[in-house]
């Protein structure tokens, strides 16, 4: 318990010092980024998930270009092969990679991401993740373009041309600051305050 509150506070610094960053300069500190997938690989190794340790070094080191993308993606199947309960972990870190390397996500947020996925490798991590940026952008969306009707049309475009031209109508949204509500809400209220360690 002591150990995790632990981590749950390095974390949480990492965490803010991202988010103040990506609202002040539009990136994110090395130091933020690196500090949490090296939390997040803790968190793997204390919980004695191995495979899934193996898998995320992997993955990590995969990020540096696509064709890694065959054997992350094998050793993620191998993983889900030993233990399915690792699914959302699994599917959150390959879905990370492919918007990166597509360029659709930073390095520093790619890290954010990948590091919260470890402390949290259930479903709530990826809801709160990815559920939460969807929210966001559409919410964003509807501000920006005037209503639900222009911004449901808008979402179809960006749908109909994907991996196209580059999209300059495109939201910008700092993720890390995302990312950090994301992450302080799984640690400090659900499901990790419910656990009694928040």
């Amino acid at each position: 318990m002591a150990l995790e509150i632990g981590l749950y506070v390095l974390a949480t610094g990492a965490l803010i010092w991202a988010a103040y960053s990506d609202i002040k300069s539009r990136r994110i500190p090395v130091f933020a980024g690196f500090g949490l997938l090296g939390v997040g690989l803790i968190f793997l190794l204390v919980g004695r998930l191995w495979i899934q340790a193996a898998f995320f070094l992997l993955a990590i080191w995969g990020s540096r270009g696509k064709k890694w993308g065959v054997p992350v993606a094998a050793l993620g199947a191998a993983v889900l092969f030993v233990d399915l309960s690792a699914l959302p972990f699994v599917l959150g870190v390959l879905f990370v990679l492919f918007i990166f390397w597509m360029g659709w996500f930073g390095g520093g947020d790619a890290q954010l991401a990948m590091g919260l996925l470890a402390v949290g490798s259930g479903w709530w991590m990826v809801a709160y993740l990815f559920g939460g940026t969807i929210l966001v952008a559409f919410v964003l969306s509807i501000i920006e373009r005037g209503g639900v009707v222009p911004a449901m049309r808008r979402l179809f475009w960006v749908l109909k041309n994907i991996g196209e031209e580059p999209d300059q109508e495109a939201l910008r949204i700092p993720w890390g600051v995302l990312a950090a509500v994301a992450g302080l809400a799984y640690m400090w209220i659900w499901p990790g305050g419910w656990r009694g360690v928040g």
